[in-house]
């Protein structure tokens, strides 16, 4: 039987009738609650050991490092207007990118996938001046990264109710360094690593050598891209191997661009590289040069797809019962292995991480992607204008053995962890219908994020990580325009802790390096 929860949440948060009327006082009056009573507990796991143990979080530990962070002046000037956090009240609305949420059900093209991700919150590692790592450079161009040191240990305590102070809402500096359309400034934010920033800097400078068409995902082109052209032939299929490929998508994909930077603000380090760029080469159709902005993905060469043409969608055949029972046996965790499964009568593990599965539904629950974890809209009452109605997939809900996952892919190079790709979400789904069956069976949630989202600066944070991009930011209507989406975001970041405290869950710690 489907937990109730799944569908409906945290019960002080979707309130209906007078409370939704006071819902600014409420929301403030039950993060503040929460804040000073969330029973968290300290979820350690070493991965490779499989040694799993809950502890008691320290209170008065602050979380100095993240601090520093935070509180670090922009390499901009702010521009007038209000600083600091934007706290309590319902957010309005609507933006330049409302417009590109993605319909329940759709199926999105299954064209990429991220890259191997540190095993440490990028917002707590220094800049490396070093080179770029090479994993996925091309041959006879690879630098070698040394390791990073973990410059502190993280504890919650109180850095997670309240953060002292957020960064600036960041403005022009005339005399910061450009990157073609980037503005990374004098210190680049440190939850980019070396390799994020080479590849960004591939995506929106590099001139487009060669294309070809992704089948049967109309208006998306794979493209070979070359900082300096003319350097090296073009040779698209060769190119992409090398990791010099972009995905040019359709205008409305625009949120991915978000979605990117929102997955390194949390530590989370899943998902792909990906820019906003107005494109004018000669080599593209009209409709990618007629100014409008469009997101380009960088390629991942190596992502596992199943050989079944019906099911090349995703690494593995996963249903929603066995990833419910994968769940459950806490699979790549200790006690957990596939031939013990089998014995058992229950469903293998796959090889995937645990804690992959609490990380993605983390960022699915935020963007409110359905389409991985709930494609059929089991987890709300979607309208019958959704693709999820008009298909009737919405129909299987009430047999739990025809639903299943979609997008659940991971790289040959890490194949213990999770991709994100595809992560347009649903920036305009309706609170009252927020899908918490993208969290049923998740029992603990990754500390950094957690302590993110409870520092009450995760809008101002992401602006200045967006910044960054001045297409997208320009596109967007620069802090103002980008306000709503990024209130938005942080008031389902306020309802998932609220969930958190409600259900008595756990964090789990990332392991050290």
């Amino acid at each position: 039987m489907e937990d109730p929860s799944s569908r409906h949440g945290p019960s002080r948060l979707l309130p209906r009738g007078r409370r939704r009327q006071g819902a600014a006082g409420t929301v403030e009056a039950g993060v503040m609650r929460l804040h000073r009573n969330i029973p968290l507990r300290a979820e350690t796991e070493e991965e490779h050991h499989g040694h799993v143990c809950q502890q008691n979080v320290e209170d008065g530990a602050p979380l100095r490092g993240l601090q520093q962070q935070l509180a670090a002046p922009s390499s901009s000037p702010s521009l007038p207007g209000k600083k600091g956090c934007s706290r309590g009240g319902k957010p309005a609305v609507g933006g330049p990118l409302m417009n590109a949420s993605a319909p329940c059900g759709q199926r999105k093209p299954d064209v990429q996938a991220g890259r191997p991700p540190s095993r440490l919150p990028r917002a707590l590692l220094p800049r490396t001046d070093n080179g770029l790592p090479g994993r996925d450079a091309p041959a006879g161009r690879r630098q070698a990264a040394g390791p990073s040191p973990h410059p502190l240990e993280p504890h919650l305590g109180k850095a997670l109710r309240t953060v002292g102070r957020c960064p600036e809402t960041p403005g022009h500096s005339p005399g910061a360094p450009w990157e073609g359309s980037l503005r990374f400034g004098e210190k680049i934010p440190p939850w980019f690593s070396a390799d994020d920033v080479q590849k960004m800097k591939l995506l929106a400078n590099g001139e487009v050598v060669a294309k070809t068409r992704i089948p049967a995902h109309g208006q998306i082109l794979r493209v070979g891209l070359q900082v300096a052209p003319g350097a090296f032939q073009a040779d698209l299929e060769g190119d992409c191997l090398g990791g010099l490929c972009g995905l040019i998508k359709r205008p409305g994909d625009l949120y991915e661009v978000l979605a990117f930077h929102l997955d390194r603000v949390l530590g989370l380090n899943r998902s792909l590289p990906a820019v906003a760029r107005r494109f004018g080469s000669h080599l593209l159709p009209y409709r990618y040069t007629n100014g409008a902005p469009r997101p380009v993905i960088w390629w991942a060469p190596d992502v596992q797809h199943l050989e079944d043409a019906n099911n090349d969608q995703n690494s593995f055949a996963l249903g929603w019962v066995q990833y419910q029972d994968l769940l459950r046996q806490r699979c790549g965790t200790a006690g957990s292995s596939a031939a013990a499964a089998a014995v058992a009568g229950r469903a293998p593990c796959l090889g995937v991480e645990h804690a992959e599965w609490s990380r993605l539904a983390l960022f699915d629950f935020l963007l409110q992607v359905h389409d991985r974890l709930d494609r059929y809209c089991c987890g709300f009452q979607p309208e019958p204008s959704e693709p999820c109605v008009e298909e009737r997939l919405h129909d299987k809900c009430q047999n739990p053995v025809e639903l299943a996952l979609v997008h659940i892919l991971v790289r040959r190079s890490v194949p213990s962890h999770l991709v994100f790709i595809d992560n347009a979400g649903r920036p305009q789904h309706p609170e009252a219908k927020l899908n918490f069956r993208l969290l049923q069976g998740i029992e603990s949630f990754p500390e950094m994020a957690v302590a993110m989202l409870k520092s009450g600066c995760l809008q101002n944070v992401l602006l200045k990580s967006l910044y960054v991009d001045r297409e997208f930011w320009e596109s967007q209507g620069g802090s103002e325009g980008l306000r709503p989406l990024l209130q938005t975001l942080e008031r389902r970041g306020q309802i998932l802790l609220q969930y958190i405290q409600e259900h008595k869950l756990t964090v789990f710690r990332e392991p050290s390096l």
